[in-house]
């Protein structure tokens, strides 16, 4: 059920995002129409000027010149109206067959499991629903409550926890060769610290591999690999902390007024996650996929992280490595 609700409302985006492009196209139509109109009077004017000619008026020739230019201008911009249509043509019909494609998905699931959906035992999250609000703080304010409101597990972080202290210029990855760190799109919940939140883009763009111009949109897996603890770790101050384990659970999507908000960290951070696996990215990919966001055709999708372990022994140890680390790397 939470499947075809959240396949429901990846669908509605993708229409909205269809209605947003199409009315694109309709004001690139409109501008192609005014320059139609503009050229039709300039040979008017070029048809005028030439019977002024025959009844012997001069200075024509400068004028003609001046309007062929226009009309070379005008011109121009025509065939790259064209173009501009042709593309915006291309991405409807690539986003009209991610909807048919997830119609069809949505068609084919059963409407009844014969296993019922893995549960933790950790798992003490009800089911949220957002107030009926754009406010920023109220929408953090109950997501907070949220948070606050699920149980610490038995083996909570400690009060105060240690940095893991790695000598420049080394990295937590080269320290651990893989750990997901939290980026400034985290927030943590103010009563109970160690839950929190972040956000995720609800769509990426990436690049065909065979063809480097084609480029395709394609619904985000916002849970990923946290939809069973995992261990995770934090940065604060320059240093990086042991977080604990950690569970993902879909909250609400982020409105428009709340994307405004967001501060321009956070909101490019989240502008280049979308676009990450598209190559030769330019200033003005970057800039259309922000306009995306501002005309709510891609939203962000805010993941709860509930706190449903500790483990001592590995905290312990990474302590321990890091000093033997830095020793070993300062020698």
């Amino acid at each position: 059920p939470f499947r075809m609700a959240e396949l429901a409302i990846e669908i509605q985006i993708e229409r909205l995002r269809v209605v947003e492009i199409s009315n694109a196209r309709d004001a690139a139509v409109q501008r192609l129409s005014e320059a139609y109109c503009s050229i039709r009077q300039k040979n008017e004017l070029i048809e005028q000027l030439q019977q002024e000619t025959m009844d012997g008026r001069g200075g024509l020739s400068a004028a003609l010149t001046q309007l062929a230019q226009s009309k070379t201008a005008d011109n121009t911009e025509v065939e790259g109206l064209k173009t501009h249509i042709a593309t915006l043509e291309k991405t409807v019909e690539d986003l009209r067959l991610i909807i048919r494609q997830q119609q069809q998905q949505q068609n084919t699931i059963p409407s009844k499991l014969s296993d019922p959906p893995p549960r933790y035992e950790e798992s003490g999250v009800q089911k949220y629903i957002p107030p009926d609000t754009d406010d920023s703080a109220e929408l953090t304010k109950a997501r907070n409550l949220v948070l606050a409101a699920i149980p610490l597990p038995e083996n909570a972080p400690d009060a105060t926890l240690s940095a893991i202290i790695i000598p420049p210029p080394f990295t937590l990855h080269e320290f651990l060769n893989s750990a997901p760190p939290v980026s400034i799109t985290t927030h943590w919940c103010p009563e109970r610290e160690e839950h929190g939140y972040m956000y995720v883009p609800a769509f990426k763009c990436s690049t065909n591999p065979r063809i480097s111009t084609a480029h395709r949109w394609a619904p985000v897996d916002v849970i990923g690999r946290m939809n069973k603890p995992t261990e995770c770790f934090f940065n604060k101050e320059g240093l990086w902390y042991y977080a604990g384990s950690y569970k993902a659970f879909r909250l609400d999507t982020l409105s428009t007024k709340e994307w405004m908000q967001l501060s321009p960290e956070a909101t490019s951070v989240i502008v280049k996650e979308t676009i990450v696996g598209r190559k030769n990215i330019s200033p003005q990919n970057t800039y259309e996929t922000s306009q995306l966001y501002v005309a709510g055709a891609l939203r962000v999708t805010c993941v709860g992280l509930q706190c449903v372990g500790f483990n001592q022994e590995v905290y312990k140890s990474l302590i321990e490595y890091s000093i033997k680390f830095g020793e070993t790397k300062w020698k």
